[in-house]
């Protein structure tokens, strides 16, 4: 690895850290190479909303799945 990418990659681990110790986030781990990887998970995110008490009738929740938004992992084309 490049010391360009060494640094990236220490950068990337403390944001990863200071997600999980200060903002109390779950680290999912690495899955840059899952299939059908997202940058949202439907199912985490769906299930995370509704244990907060976010009604399945809104906007948020009927949203979910449908990638309307381009951080969902498509992009949108006018």
């Amino acid at each position: 690895m490049t010391t360009v990418g060494q640094r990236e990659r220490a950068t990337q681990q403390r944001v990863v850290r200071f997600f999980i110790e200060e903002l109390g986030y779950r680290y999912l781990g690495d899955w840059h190479t899952r299939p059908n990887n997202r940058n949202v998970e439907p199912d985490l995110l769906s299930h995370w909303l509704i244990d907060r008490g976010v009604p399945i009738c809104s906007p948020y929740t009927q949203t979910i799945g449908q990638d309307r938004l381009p951080g969902w992992g498509q992009s949108i084309t006018n």
